[in-house]
């Protein structure tokens, strides 16, 4: 079985690791399963990461544009004819698609060939007539959340459809890491991190409130990071409330990492904010590292997270509320533990990268048995 994972390749984010770590784990587990990878045109930071993730790809060196309702139109019209002659040349039996772009360009360019097509959708579905309807010409559509299962407003048959969560294969701490965390907790200065990139979706501004409002009731009690691409107008705003004593020294921004385990050995609480995520790899990245999450109550978060028995999901996005449950914590420390040890119990178990691969691969054989 010949399976072709497509990419832009001008991008990195939560969806490609997801698909590199199902990629790496078909090839070395799956004999009978052969993958192709293809980047249309791949930049720095992706070849960065496909080399870090020993992902070996052929690149058309196409450059498309960012996505929008004309650019994509173009783009199938620029690439469709080496779209087609990829699959026809290469024998692919099935083409699975990660990205809006991938998932049309190849929507179309699967009906030209006797090739399977699998459509990942690992964002938030679209609302617009067109956006819940295309997808049905697919062969099989992937949702990483029941959240997004639940945009579908579409009648789809039960068969086309599956929900299966992403794989996370960060760090998971050990036993005696996880003890070690409990002995410092006592005594250390506590490190709140913000890990995104720093969208509108993600709330960041939320974050900066939050360090404000710690630093003002709590001042040097506390140390405030935010990992992910970040723009000149959220480092500008960090600046101006240096300047007027909002926030200490002791807020950093670290911009985009490739390799957090350096920074959640260091890090006690994740807050994340952010609204209407699709999944959420970052909380589970958090949690089988040892490091207790206070989430927004918004979208793939409640699937993850189980108010205060593996973490806390807040209803409002407001900087008191959050900070009750750091004092919470800070105050029981058994409590504390508790959230720890059911955190990484859980993290560690559900999101394995050998139970992802399965339920893919059941789907891989089921669509060829179609065919």
């Amino acid at each position: 079985m010949k399976i072709l994972f497509p990419f832009v390749g001008d991008s990195i984010g939560g969806s490609h690791i997801s698909t590199f770590t199902l990629l790496n784990c078909l090839k070395t587990e799956y004999a009978d399963i052969k993958v192709d990878v293809l980047v249309f045109s791949a930049n720095d930071e992706f070849k960065r990461h496909a080399l870090m993730h020993d992902i070996h790809y052929q690149e058309l060196g196409i450059k498309l544009n960012k996505y929008s309702k004309f650019n994509i139109v173009f783009d199938i019209i620029k690439s469709l004819n080496l779209a087609i002659k990829y699959l026809y040349r290469e024998d692919i039996d099935i083409v699975h698609t990660n990205d809006i772009r991938m998932n049309l360009i190849f929507l179309v360019a699967s009906k030209f060939v006797s090739t399977k097509h699998l459509w990942h959708q690992r964002t938030l579905m679209p609302r617009s007539a067109f956006g819940q309807r295309v997808y049905l010409l697919c062969d099989k559509l992937v949702v990483i959340s029941n959240f997004i299962l639940d945009q579908i407003h579409t009648s789809i048959p039960s068969n086309k459809l599956s929900m299966i969560y992403n794989p996370v294969e960060s760090h998971s701490a050990s036993s005696n890491e996880l003890l070690v965390r409990k002995e410092l907790f006592a005594k250390k200065k506590h490190t709140l991190a913000y890990v995104a990139n720093m969208t509108q979706q993600k709330k960041p501004e939320f974050f900066l409130e939050l360090a404000k409002h710690l630093t003002k009731i709590h001042p040097n009690k506390y140390q405030f990071i935010m990992i992910g691409r970040v723009s000149d107008g959220i480092k500008e705003t960090v600046n101006e409330h240096k300047k007027c004593g909002d926030l200490d020294d002791a807020f950093e921004i670290a911009g985009f990492q490739s390799n957090m385990e350096e920074y959640w050995s260091s890090i006690d609480f994740l807050i994340s904010p952010a609204i209407s995520e699709g999944f959420g790899r970052t909380l589970v990245e958090a949690m089988r590292a040892g490091v207790v999450v206070i989430a927004y109550n918004s979208g793939g978060h409640s699937e993850i997270i189980q108010h205060k028995y593996n973490g806390y999901l807040v209803d409002k996005l407001d900087v008191k509320i959050f900070t009750s449950k750091i004092f919470l914590m800070e105050n029981n420390l058994n409590r504390y533990m508790e959230i720890l040890l059911n955190a990484h119990s859980d993290a560690s178990l559900k999101y394995s990268v050998t139970r992802h691969a399965n339920k893919i691969v059941t789907l891989y054989y089921e669509m060829i048995g179609d065919q």
